[in-house]
């Protein structure tokens, strides 16, 4: 059985303390290192990303942020103030579609990767104009 979801985030915020110092000499990489460092600390985002869709999804199918009267986009905007508002209007369109069957492929997608949340959030909300006008 894998790590649960706390000892996961965990070992991703060791491993972000233990790269701090590292970041600090960024002016020590090799100019050919610059991108590939670029791409991974890329890759560490859409995989933080990926994580908050799976919790948000699983809270707002629980309702809680019905139990404070709180929008889902304002739930989410209250506990995750450092994202964007247009984060937060991703996340709360794929966290809220991903549930549906009609969107299994979308959830599946995004929770391996394959997709970004914004092109998934995007995907969503064209099927539902698709979808108000059948």
């Amino acid at each position: 059985m894998g790590p649960t979801l706390r000892e996961a985030l965990a070992q991703v915020r060791d491993a972000m303390s233990d790269a701090e110092p590292l970041a600090r000499d960024s002016h020590r990489v090799p100019n050919g290192d610059v991108g590939p460092v670029l791409r991974e600390l890329n890759e560490a985002h859409a995989q933080l990303e990926r994580l908050t869709v799976v919790v948000l999804a699983d809270a707002l199918h629980r309702g809680l942020h019905t139990d404070t009267g709180l929008s889902a986009y304002d739930w989410v905007s209250a506990r995750c103030p450092w994202l964007s508002r247009a984060q937060i209007g991703d996340l709360v369109t794929v966290a809220t579609s991903v549930r549906q069957a009609a969107h299994e492929p979308i959830r599946e997608a995004v929770t391996t990767g394959r997709l970004p949340v914004r092109r998934a959030a995007r995907l969503v909300r064209c099927l539902q104009q698709v979808r108000s006008v059948t």
